[in-house]
């Protein structure tokens, strides 16, 4: 019914597919060995202040061990890859 609102994804596995919150979240949880149901909130933002970045994508662990972090890259959430997940899990970031 509102399928002409949702905006079109490219599926699994096409070429310049960008990610997707699911995609980050399951990253987060292989590479920072978090328990399977760990709640994650992956989100993207917007800035239109002085000195940051017009856009970052935060993750933020919600639930277990981990709660309370929260992580930011100065890049669009379709542009977060599984080696800047890796980075963090690694301390590089």
């Amino acid at each position: 019914m509102f399928d002409d609102l949702m905006p079109k994804h490219s599926t699994a596995g096409e070429a310049g597919q960008g990610s997707s919150p699911a995609r980050i979240k399951a990253w987060a949880i292989q590479h920072w060995q978090l328990p399977q149901d760990t709640a994650l909130l992956v989100s993207e933002l917007r800035c239109g202040e002085a000195g940051c970045a017009d856009v970052e994508t935060v993750i933020a662990v919600l639930s277990g061990a981990a709660k309370g972090k929260k992580v930011k890259l100065n890049k669009a959430l379709s542009e977060v890859c599984e080696a800047d997940i890796q980075a963090i899990a690694q301390g590089k970031c």
